[in-house]
């Protein structure tokens, strides 16, 4: 994988570039960009996501940015679970005195 010459679209449709491989990993971990970022460089057709581009995602993805994917998922996964709980208890609620 090369160094330099690569371009980004930031999440308003801009092109940002050329940078260098190791400013690609900054960005990642301080989410700037992801997976789904679309990313071209000189010796490409297109612009692709980058988890489309082979051994790109790993050559960028820091352990910062891995983390806090992980922690996003988590809080989306707890807020569904308070959500089914307090859903429950409005169910409950709403039914104990029917049967």
């Amino acid at each position: 994988m090369r160094s330099g010459g690569w371009y980004y679209k930031d999440r308003l449709g801009r092109t940002r570039g050329p940078l260098e491989l190791i400013t690609l990993k900054t960005a990642w971990g301080a989410g700037i960009i992801d997976k789904n970022t679309f990313i071209w460089g000189e010796d490409m057709d297109e612009w692709a996501p980058i988890h489309m581009i082979y051994g790109m995602e790993r050559a960028i993805a820091t352990w910062e940015g891995l983390l806090n994917s992980i922690l996003f998922l988590s809080l989306i996964f707890y807020s569904l679970i308070i959500y089914c709980l307090d859903l429950s208890r409005v169910y409950e609620e709403t039914f104990m005195y029917v049967f």
